[in-house]
């Protein structure tokens, strides 16, 4: 799942569970940084991996570092 952080707080984006289809959403114009939290299971008997991946910023650092004080880090889930 994306997570956008905008002035309002994160914002849930665009999805895609298993192998399913995405379900696309456009990302806020006030965005700062895009992120996606990504989970892998590399074989039925293993343990889930998340990680987090940071897909786009703004380049503003002081607004991102503002607005995650403000709102924390990117949730993983809703």
């Amino acid at each position: 799942m994306e997570w956008h952080l905008t002035p309002r707080g994160w914002e849930s984006g665009s999805e895609r569970i298993d192998f399913g289809s995405t379900e696309w959403k456009d990302p806020p114009g006030d965005r700062v940084p895009t992120t996606r939290w990504l989970e892998e299971q590399t074989s039925p008997y293993s343990e889930m991996h998340r990680y987090l991946e940071q897909m786009w910023t703004s380049g503003n650092e002081e607004a991102i570092k503002e607005l995650t004080a403000k709102f924390g880090e990117s949730p993983k889930h809703l």
